[in-house]
């Protein structure tokens, strides 16, 4: 724990217990930055998200506004999801 230097007399080293401590502490450091650019990161990008995002309304143009014949048809999924969709029957011009 201590060295005997001749000019100085007794001089304290540090210990293991004080090299355990100062790592501790840098680890701690570490983790605190991180943590805080992380937080800085999340914030900034939900900030931004919420700026660039436009809401568009929805058209209330149907399919016959543009000469297309189609149904309104819907499909249940075997988990109960229903899904909706659109049957146009096939042109022919033959």
């Amino acid at each position: 724990m201590f060295e005997k230097n001749p000019s100085l007399g007794r001089v304290a080293t540090p210990s293991g217990r004080n090299r355990r401590g100062r790592r501790l502490g840098l680890w701690t450091i570490a983790g605190l930055i991180l943590t805080i650019l992380g937080v800085a990161f999340w914030y900034t990008n939900s900030l931004v998200s919420q700026m660039v995002w436009v809401h568009i309304p929805p058209s209330k143009a149907t399919l016959a506004d543009y000469g297309l014949a189609a149904e309104e048809v819907y499909f249940r999924t075997v988990d109960g999801l229903r899904i909706s969709a659109w049957f146009m029957p096939v042109q022919t011009d033959a």
